[in-house]
Protein backbone atom coordinates (compact mmCIF):
# COMPACT_ATOMS: atom_id res chain seq x y z
CA UNK A 1 0.00 0.00 0.00
CA UNK A 2 1.09 3.79 -1.01
CA UNK A 3 2.14 6.25 1.65
CA UNK A 4 -0.69 9.07 1.51
CA UNK A 5 0.99 12.54 1.44
CA UNK A 6 -0.06 14.95 4.09
CA UNK A 7 -0.71 18.16 2.17
CA UNK A 8 -0.02 21.29 5.32
CA UNK A 9 -2.42 24.05 4.91
CA UNK A 10 -2.40 27.56 6.73
CA UNK A 11 -4.34 28.03 9.83
CA UNK A 12 -4.67 31.82 9.69
CA UNK A 13 -7.05 31.52 12.81
CA UNK A 14 -4.09 29.53 14.84
CA UNK A 15 -1.64 31.55 13.38
CA UNK A 16 -3.43 34.82 14.70
CA UNK A 17 -3.67 33.25 17.94
CA UNK A 18 -0.23 32.45 18.20
CA UNK A 19 0.26 36.28 17.38
CA UNK A 20 1.41 36.16 13.71
CA UNK A 21 -0.09 38.54 11.26
CA UNK A 22 -0.69 38.14 7.32
CA UNK A 23 -0.39 40.69 4.99
CA UNK A 24 -1.59 39.95 1.96
CA UNK A 25 1.36 39.08 0.01
CA UNK A 26 2.61 36.30 2.59
CA UNK A 27 -1.22 34.86 2.69
CA UNK A 28 -1.37 34.35 -1.17
CA UNK A 29 1.91 32.68 -0.92
CA UNK A 30 1.24 30.14 1.11
CA UNK A 31 -1.74 29.62 -0.12
CA UNK A 32 -0.53 28.73 -3.52
CA UNK A 33 2.01 26.38 -2.01
CA UNK A 34 -0.82 24.83 -0.22
CA UNK A 35 -2.50 24.84 -3.78
CA UNK A 36 0.47 23.26 -5.78
CA UNK A 37 0.51 20.40 -3.14
CA UNK A 38 -2.64 19.61 -3.75
CA UNK A 39 -2.67 19.69 -7.73
CA UNK A 40 0.68 17.18 -7.43
CA UNK A 41 -0.78 14.91 -5.35
CA UNK A 42 -3.96 14.79 -8.00
CA UNK A 43 -0.82 14.44 -10.76
CA UNK A 44 0.60 11.47 -8.09
CA UNK A 45 -3.30 9.83 -7.95
CA UNK A 46 -4.06 10.10 -11.77
CA UNK A 47 -0.14 9.06 -12.87
CA UNK A 48 -1.30 5.63 -10.25
CA UNK A 49 -4.81 5.37 -12.44
CA UNK A 50 -3.14 5.67 -15.63
CA UNK A 51 -0.50 2.91 -14.90
CA UNK A 52 -3.65 0.62 -13.28
CA UNK A 53 -5.28 1.13 -16.74
CA UNK A 54 -2.12 0.30 -18.51
CA UNK A 55 -1.05 -2.36 -17.11
CA UNK A 56 -4.66 -3.77 -17.00
CA UNK A 57 -4.87 -3.48 -21.57
CA UNK A 58 -1.20 -4.81 -21.79
CA UNK A 59 -2.52 -7.91 -20.07
CA UNK A 60 -5.49 -8.03 -22.49
CA UNK A 61 -3.23 -7.61 -25.30
CA UNK A 62 -1.08 -10.26 -24.37
CA UNK A 63 -3.55 -12.72 -23.62
CA UNK A 64 -5.58 -11.96 -26.60
CA UNK A 65 -8.96 -10.69 -24.41
CA UNK A 66 -10.06 -8.27 -26.54
CA UNK A 67 -13.62 -7.35 -26.11
CA UNK A 68 -15.79 -4.01 -25.20
CA UNK A 69 -13.49 -3.59 -22.13
CA UNK A 70 -10.33 -2.63 -23.89
CA UNK A 71 -11.84 0.03 -25.86
CA UNK A 72 -13.74 1.24 -22.83
CA UNK A 73 -10.10 1.28 -21.12
CA UNK A 74 -8.50 2.72 -23.75
CA UNK A 75 -10.68 5.68 -23.75
CA UNK A 76 -10.50 6.36 -20.22
CA UNK A 77 -6.45 6.30 -20.56
CA UNK A 78 -7.14 9.23 -22.94
CA UNK A 79 -9.39 10.79 -20.53
CA UNK A 80 -7.08 10.58 -17.28
CA UNK A 81 -4.35 11.72 -19.66
CA UNK A 82 -5.96 14.68 -20.64
CA UNK A 83 -6.97 15.15 -17.49
CA UNK A 84 -3.29 14.98 -15.91
CA UNK A 85 -2.04 17.14 -18.75
CA UNK A 86 -4.26 19.86 -17.19
CA UNK A 87 -3.01 19.56 -14.21
CA UNK A 88 0.33 19.56 -15.30
CA UNK A 89 -0.22 23.39 -17.39
CA UNK A 90 -1.87 24.48 -13.52
CA UNK A 91 1.58 23.26 -12.40
CA UNK A 92 3.47 24.55 -15.06
CA UNK A 93 5.27 21.72 -16.61
CA UNK A 94 4.63 22.78 -20.22
CA UNK A 95 6.56 19.54 -21.37
CA UNK A 96 4.69 16.95 -19.17
CA UNK A 97 1.69 18.39 -19.57
CA UNK A 98 2.54 18.17 -24.11
CA UNK A 99 3.33 14.58 -23.57
CA UNK A 100 0.14 14.20 -21.68
CA UNK A 101 -1.88 15.28 -24.42
CA UNK A 102 0.00 14.22 -27.46
CA UNK A 103 0.01 10.47 -25.65
CA UNK A 104 -3.75 11.34 -25.58
CA UNK A 105 -4.24 11.69 -28.77
CA UNK A 106 -2.34 8.55 -29.96
CA UNK A 107 -4.42 6.07 -27.26
CA UNK A 108 -7.48 7.57 -29.28
CA UNK A 109 -6.49 6.75 -32.21
CA UNK A 110 -5.87 3.11 -30.97
CA UNK A 111 -9.45 3.25 -29.53
CA UNK A 112 -10.69 3.29 -32.93
CA UNK A 113 -9.48 -0.16 -34.12
CA UNK A 114 -8.82 -1.73 -30.64
CA UNK A 115 -9.55 -5.09 -31.74
CA UNK A 116 -6.12 -4.90 -34.60
CA UNK A 117 -3.90 -2.58 -32.92
CA UNK A 118 -0.55 -1.63 -34.69
CA UNK A 119 2.73 -3.33 -33.35
CA UNK A 120 4.10 0.16 -32.64
CA UNK A 121 0.86 0.98 -30.58
CA UNK A 122 1.10 -1.88 -28.48
CA UNK A 123 4.30 -0.64 -27.86
CA UNK A 124 3.40 2.59 -27.03
CA UNK A 125 1.35 0.93 -24.50
CA UNK A 126 4.14 -0.85 -23.10
CA UNK A 127 6.21 1.83 -22.82
CA UNK A 128 3.23 4.32 -21.11
CA UNK A 129 3.03 1.43 -18.39
CA UNK A 130 6.93 1.27 -17.79
CA UNK A 131 7.15 4.79 -17.69
CA UNK A 132 4.25 5.04 -15.07
CA UNK A 133 6.08 2.40 -13.20
CA UNK A 134 9.22 4.09 -12.91
CA UNK A 135 7.76 7.64 -12.26
CA UNK A 136 5.82 5.78 -8.93
CA UNK A 137 8.87 4.05 -7.82
CA UNK A 138 10.99 7.57 -8.26
CA UNK A 139 8.10 9.65 -6.27
CA UNK A 140 8.29 6.81 -3.29
CA UNK A 141 12.08 7.02 -3.64
CA UNK A 142 11.85 10.25 -3.60
CA UNK A 143 15.00 9.32 -6.30
CA UNK A 144 14.78 9.82 -10.11
CA UNK A 145 16.46 7.68 -12.68
CA UNK A 146 18.91 8.40 -14.72
CA UNK A 147 17.46 10.10 -17.43
CA UNK A 148 15.78 12.67 -14.58
CA UNK A 149 12.41 11.46 -15.22
CA UNK A 150 12.34 13.10 -18.86
CA UNK A 151 9.74 11.06 -20.52
CA UNK A 152 9.43 13.16 -23.60
CA UNK A 153 10.65 10.41 -26.02
CA UNK A 154 7.58 8.65 -25.15
CA UNK A 155 5.42 11.78 -27.36
CA UNK A 156 7.66 10.12 -30.75
CA UNK A 157 6.01 6.67 -30.89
Amino acid sequence: PRRVKRISVLNTLLEKVNGKDFDKDSLKAAIDRSLEQVLQAQLDSQSSHLGELCERLVHAYDSRDIGDEVQSDLLSLATVLQDAAAVAQRLKEAQLSALCVSLSDNVTKMADHYYEPMERELDLLRKITTAFQLAMDSTQNTAAGPDGGDLSALAAT
